[in-house]
């Protein structure tokens, strides 16, 4: 149970990270870049339906799930701090 409250939050943060960055890309962001945050989006939109239908996901993909979500908002958060979080040049 605990396994599934986990992972559903964290691949809701991931969706809710990942979806805005996706409308925000164009033509010229690289296929790479594109195609992963995609791919991020989807498995965790999968694993969210995986789990709402009663699955318990394995603890593997529950930590790696929290670490992307991690992840994500901490690179929101760098990217919209002013000067005191970036690194001296």
């Amino acid at each position: 149970m605990i396994q599934q409250f986990l992972a559903l939050v964290a691949c809701l943060a991931i969706v809710a990270m990942t979806e805005p960055v996706i409308n925000r890309m164009t033509r010229e962001t690289p296929f790479l870049l594109r195609f992963s945050t995609w791919l991020l989006c989807v498995a965790a939109v999968a694993a969210i339906f995986y789990i709402l239908i009663g699955n318990e996901p394995p603890w593997p993909s529950v930590f790696g799930a929290i670490g992307i979500a991690g992840y994500l908002v901490a690179d929101r958060r760098y990217h919209r701090r002013p000067q005191k979080w970036r690194l001296p040049s």
